[in-house]
């Protein structure tokens, strides 16, 4: 059993459920990660499932301070946080988590999602999670736009210490049934490749209706304009170059951005950068970097209310 004093932060969002603790010195200890996204129909009680695993934590380590971000405070979560409003700086976020005490008695900090244009039903958008890698990143205190690939790509806007808007995009989960749930599942079966990649980024430039080019994917493959090898990679491109359209139609061509995800992600999303001509830079922060710097800043901000 380790005896020290450490942080555990959890982020249960929509694919995944993971969890880091770190030391005091902000040493990386233990990492976990299950498949089981917060939505996942296989856990037929989160709530005895989430507070389950905070119990082995615990076990492990005793009197572990719980940190929780993502969609574990959403409506769909464990407890439904009130979300912070866009632009929102990171002492407004890291002082406004909201408490959940499990049945026996572990205290869980949930931080907020923040929420852009809440009276604007055209405009309306919410992240969870996405706000923590921002407010920690080795770029927080730059003017950036971050792109962070994934389930829900967000497109944010950031000016030190400061998410000013942003834009979601249901990338990942529409690539992800058009691979298991549409025409063209059974086909685009092989690995992404860069032909195919570059097909579906090009067409995604002179798409008028994404539905239509979905379909122009299985039409030009029955008429042979595109190999059932490429077809995959092709799948991927068009939705990638759509988000990447909208993004910059939306707020203009950034010079550069940063990307923030999985190292597979960031490289796929990097070559769409190339194809655009914008500059990526992907972010390296470590997560026990991040989880240090959210326990510091917090720590230090709530010491400054309370003196």
């Amino acid at each position: 059993m380790k005896t020290s004093k450490s942080t555990c932060l959890i982020d249960w969002g929509s694919s995944n459920f993971r969890a880091w603790i770190v030391n005091p010195d902000g040493r990386l200890m233990e990492e976990y990660e299950y498949p089981v996204g917060i939505l996942d129909p296989a856990v037929k009680d989160k709530t005895s499932w989430f507070e389950s695993l905070i119990e082995e934590l615990n076990f492990d380590y005793p009197n572990l301070e719980f940190l929780a971000v993502g969609m574990i405070g959403s409506a769909t979560g464990i407890k439904n946080t009130q979300y912070s409003s866009a632009p929102c700086r990171i002492e407004e976020w890291v002082t406004k988590s909201e408490s959940y005490v499990t049945a026996t008695g572990r205290t869980i900090e949930i931080f907020t999602g923040i929420i852009s244009s809440p009276d604007n039903p055209a405009l309306v958008d919410v992240i969870r999670g996405e706000e923590f890698q921002i407010y920690t990143s080795n770029y927080a205190d730059s003017n950036s736009v971050f792109i962070c690939p994934g389930t829900h790509s967000k497109w944010i806007n950031t000016s030190n210490f400061e998410i000013t808007n942003f834009q979601t995009f249901t990338t990942g989960e529409l690539f992800q049934s058009l691979l298991t749930k549409s025409s063209i599942s059974q086909l685009a079966t092989n690995e992404i490749t860069e032909n195919g990649f570059l097909h579906g980024l090009a067409m995604a430039t002179t798409s008028k209706a994404l539905t239509n080019s979905i379909f122009k994917l299985r039409a030009q493959y029955l008429s042979g304009y595109l190999s059932v090898e490429d077809l995959k990679g092709a799948a991927s491109g068009l939705l990638i170059g759509t988000e990447f359209t909208h993004a910059i139609q939306a707020n203009g061509k950034p010079e550069s951005v940063i990307l923030v995800g999985s190292k597979s992600n960031c490289e796929t999303y990097r070559n769409a950068c190339d194809f655009y001509g914008i500059r990526a830079v992907i972010d390296e922060t470590t997560i026990a970097q991040r989880v240090a710097r959210l326990v510091e800043k917090r720590s230090r901000l709530i010491e400054r209310i309370n003196s």
